[in-house]
């Protein structure tokens, strides 16, 4: 009876110990697969952002989140780099800035805000694997 124990208490240890280690390489490899998906997430929270100030401060998350140089592994070298995104972003924030004095509804404040929404989408694209 009590080697019967051990051999369950054994099996049952060793199968939370396989879990964890396969739950540990997942998230590696996921990692691994897409080492900017932080970036992506704070950068899908600036595009759903109705206010200039916490959309700054997502994309300004971001910035920090992704090379400041290089080029992304899977694109060609023809459709740009991190310093051409870091410099889309310094310009998300500038127009953010700018907009951030005018009253929510304005219908500037409106097309600007919807603007900058799409920009961020298609550098969210940009990032995510094809």
């Amino acid at each position: 009876m009590l080697g019967r124990i051990s051999l369950i208490l054994l099996v049952s240890v060793a199968l939370l110990g396989f879990t964890y280690y396969l739950n540990v390489n997942v998230i590696r490899f996921a990692s691994a697969l897409n080492p900017y998906n932080e970036a992506i997430g704070q950068l899908s929270r600036a595009e759903s952002a109705q206010i200039p100030d916490e959309l700054i401060y997502h994309v300004t998350i971001a910035k920090q989140q992704l090379p400041e140089s290089g080029s992304v592994l899977w694109w060609s070298p023809q459709k740009g780099d991190f310093k051409s995104i870091q410099a889309q972003l310094d310009d998300i924030i500038n127009r953010a800035r700018n907009i951030s004095a005018l009253e929510l509804g304005n219908e500037l404040f409106n097309s600007e805000m919807y603007a900058i929404h799409a920009k961020l989408e298609g550098i969210q694209k940009m990032l995510v694997l094809p």
